[in-house]
């Protein structure tokens, strides 16, 4: 479950850091701290693609929402994102409503969507029959646009 879009959906504010450095132990901090969620920001901060996995482990064990902020709309890492458990994300610079929709078409499965299909962690790598899985990617996707350009 998406916390994050489950206190939204109740009309309730949420709580959130912007991070650029990867170190769990800020992760930490921020849940101890009260925070629902933080901004891993792969456009300003110095996070890597490859600090982003065990970043979003440190979120869980905090018990707050990550939000990947990609630097710039790339289906490829928003794939990656997704297949490792990801479910919300800010992706700026968008400039028109064909950019939007073609955001959500890689984020969502068929048939409202083209996601592929190859998650590993949201099925336990296969201990987890995957079809509900698929009806919870689903509920839980939540994507920030930045209107910038």
């Amino acid at each position: 479950m998406n916390l994050a879009k489950e206190k939204l959906r109740q009309d309730r504010s949420l709580l959130v850091c912007s991070v650029g450095i990867a170190h769990p132990a800020v992760i930490d901090s921020l849940g101890y701290a009260g925070f629902d969620c933080v901004e891993l920001d792969r456009e300003h901060g110095l996070i890597g693609l490859d600090n982003m996995e065990w970043l979003l482990l440190a979120c869980r064990g905090a018990g707050i929402t990550p939000f990947w902020r990609m630097g710039r709309f790339d289906e490829a890492e928003m794939k990656h994102a997704l297949d490792v458990g990801f479910t919300s994300f800010i992706v700026p610079h968008v400039r028109n409503a064909a950019e939007v929709e073609q955001v959500i078409r890689a984020a969502r499965y068929a048939p409202r969507g083209q996601r592929g299909v190859g998650p590993g962690r949201p099925i336990r790598y296969g201990l987890d029959h995957p079809l509900p899985y698929y009806k919870q990617a689903e509920e839980d996707l939540l994507i920030g646009f930045m209107i910038e350009e």
